[in-house]
């Protein structure tokens, strides 16, 4: 399926956290440029944190724009 927020690549965790859209959207709140999607099964309970603050912020952001639509 493709990515509902940019609809260039193919909706997946890992195409979210780098989405043109997420970081037009959330870019300033986050440091996106150096998170990874594979923090989620990090040993470093900080990097899971923020990659977990990352996606919830993601959610709100899909939710908005599927409420748009």
């Amino acid at each position: 399926m493709q990515c509902r927020l940019c609809d260039s690549e193919e909706e997946s965790e890992s195409h979210l956290i780098e989405c043109s859209e997420v970081v037009k959207k959330i870019g300033n709140d986050f440091n996106l440029i150096d998170s990874d999607y594979l923090d989620i099964f990090s040993n470093n309970l900080e990097d899971q944190i923020e990659i977990t603050k990352i996606f919830e912020k993601i959610m709100k952001v899909k939710t908005l724009h599927s409420n748009t639509d």
